[in-house]
């Protein structure tokens, strides 16, 4: 999943009406880096509490509390 994925998901569980804006200003930064929990999984036996989605919408409601927002 890109970055890019993972925000318009996050504007959609928002209820959207936003776009993202990518202005492609950056310098130095990593052209592909992957992240894997594989190794988590099986050294420590680990699994995710919730799913991404389940994640986000718990995210974005504490935001939404700690910035007074309803």
């Amino acid at each position: 999943m890109t970055v890019l994925e993972i925000v318009e998901k996050i504007i959609a569980l928002m209820g959207g009406g936003l776009q993202a804006e990518i202005r492609n200003e950056t310098t130095n930064e990593i052209l592909h880096q992957y992240l894997n929990a594989e190794k988590a999984r099986k050294v420590l036996n680990w699994k995710p509490l919730f799913t991404l989605d389940e994640s986000l919408i718990r995210t974005i409601a504490w935001y939404k509390d700690f910035f007074g927002v309803h």
